[in-house]
């Protein structure tokens, strides 16, 4: 469940990152060559932009980049700790999915092809996160109330402790020579070094 849920956070943001390229692409028409020209002129009015020049790239090109370039350098960045943030990043990459493709839609005056399949795609898995976000947002706010995170945390730090150290809550003896914790499989005393192959055969 953990790994298909990182799935779609991955496939959505894709997915936003596809609707992000295709809103600050201008559709490909005089103002992009006049300004590459150094032309004023531009899809804002006055103002040259340098995504203007990005029109000129095909999409191939383009979806070439959002797969084999933008994407791995996302999920990269995704996999710092940073970025784990309380509540998911579900609520954001939806905010910005909306804003881009209404956004994108006044200022072009119509989507094209690939921007309303992109458009109908995130809204699809959109309406898939939301529930699941909302869920595990209710569930991380139990948590915080009722203090189950720490306990749960503390509990998960205990048995990371107790695997890496051999010791159990049960499956544990004292050293006869310096009263040292063992676990109840140890040959040696890690403190004293005092072998007990010779205890565990009496």
């Amino acid at each position: 469940m953990k790994r298909a849920l990182t799935f779609f956070k991955l496939l959505f943001l894709f997915l936003c990152l596809a609707q992000a390229l295709l809103f600050f692409v201008p559709l490909a028409d005089k103002s992009a060559f006049a300004a590459l020209n150094g032309n004023a002129g531009d899809m804002f009015g006055g103002t040259v932009s340098c995504f203007s020049a990005l029109s000129l790239i095909s999409d191939e090109v383009k979806i070439l980049l959002l797969m084999f370039l933008i994407l791995p350098l996302l999920m990269a960045v995704m996999a710092l700790p940073c970025f784990n943030f309380v509540f998911g990043l579900e609520p954001v990459l939806l905010i910005c999915m909306f804003v881009l493709r209404y956004a994108s839609s006044n200022l072009f005056g119509g989507a094209k092809l690939a921007e309303s399949l992109f458009g109908m795609m995130t809204t699809f898995i959109g309406m898939v996160l939301v529930p699941v976000w909302l869920v595990h947002a209710l569930i991380k706010f139990v948590y915080l109330i009722s203090g189950s995170a720490d306990n749960d945390r503390s509990e998960r730090l205990r048995r990371e402790y107790e695997r890496m150290t051999g010791i159990g809550r049960v499956n544990k003896r004292r050293c006869p020579e310096c009263g040292e914790t063992i676990a109840m499989e140890a040959k040696f005393c890690r403190r004293c070094g005092t072998d007990l192959s010779e205890e565990d055969e009496e």
